[in-house]
């Protein structure tokens, strides 16, 4: 009987090293989540840097970053490869990787500073000088939330009647908007300035607000209905007929962000529906098809038309996702959306 009962607990019962097991596993699964969670949020939003032609024309040779927020260039190894190079312990690498972390700190600060005393000379400069510094990492961007004044500069120049700083300055949002949680809450306060600028009559406004309130709404539920409460669905689905491949980019890619399911952002938002009817209703379908079907009449994609395309096809990937968005996919295929997506899958097909 003892025998049979110690086989049945072992069949049935886990034992201290397997329950220690499973707890790692579930640890491990718990970070692998908050990993994803966030690469999520990073696919969602992006900084905006100078092109050649808008270096050349300020501080040329700011640092960059990799595509995803907050990663520079040349910015170390890591503790690893850091150790590997010193041939020092981890604990003397990891103390100097810390001290490193609170030197550049300190320099970010330093140089916002410095940027932010230039302000009531040159409004457009210092806009201009931030926007490219807020490019290079969220400890630039923490750095300028710390500034008492940081809001308030933006704030005035949204409002000003100086041109290129209120470009500029919309550019600084985008890289607000771009970073954290936190940032992004940030700059969700500078959104009531933001949003009249979708029906400027400048494309270049048109353009940097659309991608501003593209990163904003890419945080998640709560940025996102606040935005939607400010009533920017009507005029980005109008910028999807802009005859500007940047400002239909743009404009597509806040719409495919307003778009998105639930919460993004993990911050407690819960998960309240996007507003794909709403999108829908104000027409959303007809110039994200046509824009599809624009760009796969060439034989051969140009790298605009490229652009354009991915964000085109990841606004209808959220439009017709789930079965709430059923009767959207019907709508879409009635205004005919079936020919141009498969020639898309063709031509992709032939390149891979």
């Amino acid at each position: 009987y003892e025998a049979m009962s110690a086989a049945r607990q072992a069949q049935f019962k886990a034992g201290a090293g397997s329950v220690r097991e499973i707890r790692s596993r579930k640890r491990g699964q718990a970070n692998d989540d908050r990993r994803l969670r966030r690469d999520r949020l990073l696919v969602a939003k992006r900084v905006r840097h100078d092109t050649a032609e808008e270096e050349a024309e300020g501080n040329a040779g700011h640092a960059g970053v990799d595509g995803t927020f907050g990663r520079e260039n040349g910015a170390g190894g890591g503790v690893a490869a850091a150790t590997a190079a010193a041939g020092r312990p981890v604990t003397e690498a990891a103390e100097d990787e810390e001290m490193d972390e609170a030197a550049r700190r300190s320099s970010a600060a330093q140089q916002i500073n410095l940027i932010m005393l230039g302000e009531q000379a040159n409004r457009a400069s210092t806009c201009r000088q931030l926007h490219r510094l807020l490019a290079k990492g969220e400890i630039y961007v923490s750095a300028f939330l710390g500034h008492a004044d940081s809001l308030r500069v933006l704030t005035r120049a949204l409002t000003g009647n100086d041109s290129d700083a209120t470009a500029a300055a919309v550019w600084c949002v985008t890289n607000v908007a771009a970073g954290s949680p936190e940032h992004t809450r940030a700059a969700l306060e500078l959104a009531p300035y933001v949003v009249p600028f979708l029906q400027s009559s400048s494309e270049r406004l048109q353009d940097q607000a659309a991608w501003a309130l593209g990163n904003i709404a890419g945080d998640g539920a709560h940025c996102r209905d606040a935005l939607v409460a400010q009533g920017v669905v009507p005029p980005l689905v109008a910028l999807l007929r802009s005859p500007s491949e940047r400002v239909l980019t743009s404009a597509a890619f806040a719409l495919s962000n307003l778009a998105r399911g639930g919460s993004q952002g993990g911050g407690g938002d819960g998960d309240s529906a996007p507003p794909t009817d709403q999108m829908m209703a104000a027409g959303v379908g007809e110039p994200l098809v046509r824009a599809l079907q624009a760009g796969t009449q060439a034989d051969a994609m140009r790298a605009e038309s490229l652009e354009v395309l991915t964000e085109v096809v990841w606004a209808l990937t959220y439009l017709t996702a789930g079965r709430r968005n059923e009767g959207h996919s019907r709508t879409l295929l009635v205004l005919g959306l079936a020919t141009p997506l498969v020639k898309l899958l063709c031509m992709c097909a032939q390149v891979l």
